[in-house]
């Protein structure tokens, strides 16, 4: 079966869970990982976060603006006869203590902790996937069973009914009959129930629309079969802390925590604003005179006209300001990543070793079941439903017997279900599939 393409990371981390769950799929079903890595909506929200830091980083790699200032004043306004002043200014930040490549160190580090977060969900999205189709495998075995059981009892009453119409049984053993097919038929009513609930789980999960209508196909026996052993304990919390994407995304917080804090105290290094200004001045007097352009002739208002081009620099004095507050308040949120961080490897040791535990218990459980046990209660069972139509034993031992075999069975589907969990819970906290 072929995959539909999909992100080259989200494919590097998926592709050996794919191939360890690929009985659950069907032919005619898309794959449920490409559908859950395309439509799960909180899968899409994460990934929304990622383009929103990589569009920080893009604004902190650029430059400070330029401010441009221009004034008009006019002196008439308030009475002061001929007095103008026209300016224009231009001034430019300088940035100082490596900001803006701090800021672009931050974003980066910020967008691999997210990229590792996403990764994590998409764990978590796998192991939610195969979950819910190995509940939806079991249930699907339960009432397949009782399905044959069903049609079993049904062929049994009709074989009482004719004995009883006869004469040779006596009704009493067609109402018990009755009442046994009755508890089949409640069973069914109630597998079939949880049986869509399971499908209504993976549509939710996978994001699949009411109007699609999936064939899920899958055997749990030849799933839990195919399952691959587990490592000794040092090994598997080995690979766990090298590949559990959380652990890796709370490594990234951690350095984007040292980020931030060298952010902060570059930001303790004032900036220098450079400018430059350029002013026209214009004054009038009541007195008249002649000008330098027209010496001779009538007289004029004396006026006075002045080009002005003014430069300078500005810095702010940090006497008390510091931006100690926020280098205080970065350094504790650096340290309670670390901490975090050590409980979080804590954590995945006893998550792993938990996981062990239960897989060991499970794959007993499968073995003695794997010795014949289902096997010899069908042979039992069809060994009594003979004696019975011969003749030589009653209705109830049947009855007890085939109730047996119902118990037998459910608890061998309650096995393989629990070996395949165990190993999908194991899969979870290594954080990735065993080959």
């Amino acid at each position: 079966m072929c995959f539909s393409v999909w992100p080259q990371r989200a494919a590097r981390c998926l592709a050996p869970v794919v191939l360890l769950y690929l009985p659950l799929f069907g032919e005619s079903l898309p794959d449920l990982l490409t559908l859950a890595l395309s439509r799960n909506g909180e899968l899409q929200a994460l990934r929304k976060r990622s383009d929103e830091v990589r569009g920080q980083i893009r604004q902190a790699r650029l430059r400070p603006n330029p401010n441009l200032d221009v004034s008009y004043s006019n002196g008439p306004v308030f009475g002061s006869e001929g007095e103008t002043d026209i300016s224009i200014g231009l001034s430019q930040s300088i940035e100082r203590g490596g900001k803006r490549l701090r800021r672009v160190s931050l974003a980066e580090a910020e967008l691999h902790e997210v990229e590792w977060q996403i990764a994590d969900r998409e764990r978590q999205l796998r192991a939610s996937i195969a979950a819910a189709f190995a509940e939806w495998l079991a249930v699907s075995r339960n009432e397949a069973t009782a399905r044959r059981l069903l049609d079993l009892t049904r062929q049994s009453l009709d074989l009482v009914i004719a004995r009883v119409a006869q004469g040779e049984v006596a009704a009493l053993e067609q109402s018990l009959l009755q009442v046994e097919l009755n508890r089949i038929q409640t069973d069914l009513i109630l597998y079939t129930g949880q049986r869509q609930r399971a499908l209504l789980r993976l549509r939710n999960i996978c994001g699949i629309p009411d109007s699609e209508a999936p064939q899920l196909n899958g055997d749990l026996l030849q799933l839990a079969a195919a399952l691959p052993p587990a490592d000794k304990a040092p090994e598997e919390i080995t690979v766990a802390l090298q590949t559990r994407p959380d652990l890796a995304a709370m490594r990234a917080a951690e350095v984007s925590g040292d980020r931030a804090v060298e952010l902060e105290k570059s930001a303790a290094v004032p900036n220098i604003t450079a400018f430059t200004r350029y002013s026209h001045q214009h004054q009038s007097s009541d007195g008249f005179g002649y000008s330098a352009a027209r010496p001779i002739g009538p007289l004029s208002r004396v006026t006075d006209r002045d080009n002005i081009l003014t430069g300078g620099v500005s810095v702010a004095l940090p006497f008390k300001n510091r931006n100690q507050g926020n280098i205080e308040a970065a350094v504790a949120r650096k340290d309670a990543v670390r901490l975090r961080r050590s409980y979080l490897e804590q954590s995945i040791e006893r998550e792993v070793s938990s996981a062990l535990l239960r897989v060991a218990a499970a794959e007993e459980a499968y073995r003695l079941f794997n010795e014949g046990v289902v096997t010899l209660a069908e042979r039992n069972l069809t060994v009594i439903r003979k004696s019975y139509e011969l003749g030589e034993i009653r209705l109830l031992d049947v009855i007890n017997e085939q109730r047996r075999l119902i118990e037998i069975q459910r608890t061998y589907t309650d096995a393989l279900k629990e070996r395949i969990l165990a190993h999908i819970e194991l899969d979870f906290a290594r954080g990735k599939a065993r080959q």
